[in-house]
């Protein structure tokens, strides 16, 4: 993930995001990641909300994801 994660992290920097809040989305996305063995930049949406509800049913995540625990990963898909 080496670029996709350095451009994550430039914009997180950018975006004004704290220190920890940049730790958390880079470290879900690596997660995605080894969930699906590719890129996040390699998946789409359908990928995307299958991995949500997965941590949903795993209690990994709460029941029902905020948009902030969709938005970071959704930006760095294969959708845009």
């Amino acid at each position: 993930m080496g670029k996709l994660r350095d451009r994550m992290l430039v914009d997180l920097q950018l975006s004004g995001a704290k220190a920890s809040t940049q730790r958390t989305y880079l470290r879900e996305a690596e997660n995605l990641a080894k969930y699906f063995h590719k890129s996040p930049e390699e998946l789409g949406e359908d990928e995307l909300k299958a991995y949500l509800l997965y941590l949903m049913k795993e209690s990994i995540c709460p029941r029902e994801p905020s948009a902030s625990m969709w938005q970071p990963l959704n930006s760095y898909t294969g959708r845009h």
